[in-house]
């Protein structure tokens, strides 16, 4: 978007007026000066543009992002069975809920609350299963009756920096082993799924409620590691890799229309 805008203006900066019809020596002198006062004037006009396009970008959005989302690990007492071992999405999507309507919950509620969407996975959907994005939103939607949501398909960090910065969560799928986090139970998660919560442009690393592990509180991960691993479950785990760039963004309450 950012390199569309500035085509546009390096496109614009190179008009020019229109030169004069050489009809003798004196108009063809002062027709010289006029085209080079001319051309001055729009350089100038498009230094003044693109100050003004760089500055109002820069101020677009705020350099750091923090939301102060509780967090929950997807196995809530430590017991990584065929259960919790599955429940990233549930886990992803409790914090979500939570947040929106100012509540906490204790490791003990989560466990409650995961077991049941489990559940109800398994009496309405047939089975509990791994969950790609739009699947996922189902569930929310489904079961907390939360409607309070956009999925965004093929979507980019670019995409993902501003709903951030609009104070919106986002919660996005990944090939697990790709986001290499050293506390993942090896060998790591085939497919996974994170809250994100926030970022730092100056770090250029994005900061999520990470389900996958006890120290996922306020993890980090590096824009280009995040780019890199964003897939969304395909059905299958050999094919994780051509999953698509999918996200859920759950709206803050000052961006609901």
């Amino acid at each position: 978007m950012k390199k569309n805008a500035l085509t546009q203006f390096f496109q614009f900066s190179e008009h020019k007026p229109i030169s004069p019809l050489p009809v003798g020596e004196g108009l063809i002198e002062s027709s010289l000066k006029t085209k080079k006062l001319g051309e001055g004037y729009w350089k100038l006009i498009w230094i003044l543009v693109l100050g003004f396009w760089i500055s109002s970008v820069a101020c677009a959005i705020p350099s750091k992002v923090f939301l102060n989302v509780p967090f929950i690990p997807q196995a809530p007492n430590g017991i990584w069975n065929d259960i919790y071992n599955e429940a990233c999405e549930e886990a992803a999507i409790i914090m979500a809920t939570r947040y929106v309507e100012n509540k906490g919950l204790s490791r003990t509620e989560a466990d409650k609350e995961i077991l049941k969407l489990v559940d109800y996975q398994k009496k309405n959907y047939g089975g509990h299963f791994d969950l790609p994005v739009k699947k996922t939103a189902q569930l929310m939607k489904d079961f907390y009756k939360f409607m309070n949501f956009q999925i965004i398909n093929s979507a980019s960090i670019e995409t993902m920096i501003d709903a951030l910065s609009r104070g919106d969560l986002v919660i996005a799928p990944f090939a697990g082993r790709l986001l290499k986090n050293p506390y993942y139970k090896t060998p790591g998660p085939v497919y996974h799924m994170l809250l994100f919560k926030g970022y730092d442009l100056s770090r250029k690393e994005f900061i999520v409620n990470d389900p996958g592990t006890k120290r996922g509180l306020n993890y980090r991960f590096k824009f280009d590691v995040i780019d890199n691993a964003w897939h969304d479950w395909t059905g299958t785990p050999n094919n994780i890799a051509k999953g698509k760039k999918n996200f859920i963004v759950i709206l803050d309450k000052k961006n609901i229309l």
